[in-house]
C-alpha cells in the first residue's frame, strides 16, 4: 500500500488537470461522552490509510531542509497542520494509534531513536516509516507536496443516537478485508466505553490483546485537526 500510494500522489501532483486525489472514505463517530475527550474522532473504517498518510507526513517532514518551503508545506507546518496540535499544553498528537503501533509513531514524530530492541517497537510501523524515508531521497518532493494538497476523503459522520457503529463495523468486514479479532475487539469496547484522555491514549491496555490475537491500527483523530 505505501508504495503504491506514494506513487499516485506524484501522479496527482504531476497532473495539472488533476484537481484532487481521494483517498476513499473514512467512517467515524465524535467522542462526546467525556469532557476530557470531547472533540475527537473515534475511526470505524479507514484506519491504514489514515495511518499510511501520518507515517508519509512524518518522513517528509524530517526529509524536507530547514525552512524549505514546497508548495506551503515545510517541516514546521506539516507537524504544526497534521502531527500535533498546536497551542495545546505538551505534546497532543493528532493521531492515537494502539498498543507498540501508538509508541513507536510518538517516538518518530518526537525524533527518538527506535530500534528493534527500543521498548513498546512495532515492525510494521517502522517498516512502513523506513519505506517513505528512503523513497523520498530519490522522489520529486516538489510532486508530493503539490499531490499531498489535492488529497481528499469522504468523511461519513455516524449519528450515535440514530446508528450503531458496531453493527456498521460488521457490516463494513462482511464486505472488505477480514478484520483481526483484536480490531473486532476493539471496537466492540471503544463504541460503549466511557474513558478518560488518559485512558483514551494510553496504549498498555491494548498489549495484551495484540499480543494474543494480532495486531490492528485503531486511530483516534482530533475533530479541529
Amino acid at each position: 500500500m505505501c508504495e503504491q500510494l506514494l506513487k499516485d500522489i506524484i501522479a496527482a501532483g504531476t497532473n495539472e488537470s488533476a484537481s484532487s486525489y481521494s483517498l476513499g472514505s473514512v467512517v467515524f463517530f465524535i467522542d462526546t461522552v467525556e469532557v476530557e475527550t470531547a472533540g475527537h474522532f473515534q475511526v470505524i473504517d479507514g484506519h491504514q490509510r489514515l495511518a499510511t498518510v501520518t507515517l508519509l507526513l512524518t518522513a517528509l517532514s524530517k526529509t524536507l531542509a530547514k525552512g524549505e518551503v514546497l508548495s506551503g508545506l515545510s517541516e514546521n507546518s506539516i507537524r504544526e497542520r497534521f502531527l500535533l496540535d498546536d497551542g495545546k499544553e505538551g505534546n497532543e498528537f493528532k493521531l492515537t494509534l494502539t498498543g507498540n503501533d501508538n509508541l513507536t509513531l510518538r517516538a518518530i514524530i518526537c525524533g527518538e531513536e527506535v530500534s528493534e530492541q527500543s521498548a513498546g517497537h512495532s515492525q510494521r510501523i517502522m517498516e512502513n516509516y523506513d519505506f517513505f524515508v528512503n523513497s523520498l531521497q530519490d522522489t520529486d518532493l516538489q510532486a508530493l507536496c503539490l499531490g499531498l494538497e489535492k488529497l481528499t476523503i469522504v468523511e461519513v459522520l455516524l449519528d450515535l443516537v440514530a446508528d450503531n457503529p458496531q453493527l456498521i463495523f460488521e457490516s463494513i468486514n462482511a464486505t472488505d478485508r477480514e478484520k483481526s479479532q483484536a480490531d473486532a475487539i476493539r471496537s466492540f469496547i471503544l463504541t460503549d466505553f466511557k474513558r478518560s484522555s488518559e485512558d483514551a491514549s494510553s496504549p498498555e491496555p491494548w498489549i495484551p490483546v495484540e499480543i494474543a490475537f494480532g495486531q490492528e491500527l485503531t486511530i483516534s483523530t482530533d475533530e479541529n485537526q
